[in-house]
């Protein structure tokens, strides 16, 4: 690593004790192109994350710790990184126990460095293009922290009639695999509804809420013109919830959807993809309405007579 002064990105995923992260840390300063610094499954802790945080360079522009052992006592350090370093745009922490008080912190950085850079009068100014919080043991109280900011954000802009920085390509946010529940759906389909900032989400194995906080969501699909990706798989989806997603999705050609569903009649797991070309698997299994049929499911009587041809 210290041989290539030249070096933009450097990537390091096996454990390593404090004697490796200070060497680490030490070595920054003699790359000032690095650009991509990723530490992924290096059991890196709340206080080896101090004592790199100190090091970053101001040309960081994508940060990737996932899959560590950082928790909330991190957060004050996540704020100050996302506040200070201003050409950090990526910001990648999956599989971290961070909880909401983390998710909280980078919120409010993300509103201290708008407002910083504003206040400056910087053209352009660059909040997040990913933002990646799977599995972090996020819920409501923490989704909606991070949508006010966003939600606010939007609003100064309008406002100042600045340019809040280059949207073009979109924030992709991944909450993914954590405890979403109705209100958080409501704040984060209102932020769709008003917010044209976002190209992809994901919430796979996410949404804890009923049938009300999915529908929110579709139905927010109609009004919003910047996401391209949603990825929904994996979660509970109701028939009903189904067609109101295939309703939007024929009036909105930008939005490649990909998630699995509960089929109702039979309560087996397809998965289905959206892509343009909207296609739904039908299962042949179904409930019988005929009380003299007490069976929990069997073929349709057209099913069973081509069978019976066959024999």
């Amino acid at each position: 690593f210290l041989s290539e002064p030249s070096q933009t990105a450097f990537s390091y995923n096996e454990s390593f004790a404090n004697e490796t992260l200070e060497h680490i840390a030490d070595s920054l300063k003699y790359h000032p192109k690095l650009q991509q610094l990723a530490l992924v499954r290096c059991q890196l802790t709340d206080k080896q994350l101090e004592i790199l945080k100190d090091k970053l360079t101001p040309t960081i522009t994508v940060l990737n710790l996932s899959s560590n052992k950082l928790t909330h006592k991190s957060a004050k350090i996540f704020n100050d990184l996302i506040k200070s370093q201003d050409k950090l745009v990526h910001v990648i922490l999956d599989d971290n126990l961070l909880t909401d008080v983390t998710v909280q912190e980078i919120a409010q950085g993300l509103d201290d460095r708008y407002n910083r850079l504003a206040e400056s009068k910087k053209s352009g100014v660059c909040l997040l293009e990913v933002l990646s919080l799977k599995n972090t043991g996020m819920s409501d109280k923490g989704l909606i922290s991070l949508v006010h900011v966003f939600d606010t954000i939007t609003s100064k802009v309008k406002a100042r009639s600045i340019s809040g920085g280059d949207t073009s390509k979109g924030l992709r946010l991944n909450i993914g695999c954590n405890d979403i529940m109705d209100n958080g759906m409501k704040t984060l389909s209102h932020l769709l509804t008003t917010f044209n900032g976002i190209a992809s989400l994901n919430i796979s194995n996410s949404a804890k809420c009923k049938t009300t906080g999915f529908m929110e969501l579709i139905k927010s699909l109609r009004a919003n013109k910047s996401l391209e990706q949603l990825d929904i798989s994996n979660n509970t989806l109701q028939n009903s919830i189904v067609n109101e997603l295939l309703l939007v999705l024929k009036v909105s050609c930008m939005l490649s959807t990909r998630c699995t569903m509960y089929c109702n009649r039979c309560n087996c797991l397809q998965a289905c993809q959206y892509s343009h070309v909207l296609c739904v698997d039908t299962c042949l299994l179904y409930t019988s309405p005929s009380p003299r049929d007490r069976q929990k499911s069997r073929m349709p009587s057209s099913a069973c007579k081509k069978k019976k041809k066959k024999k």
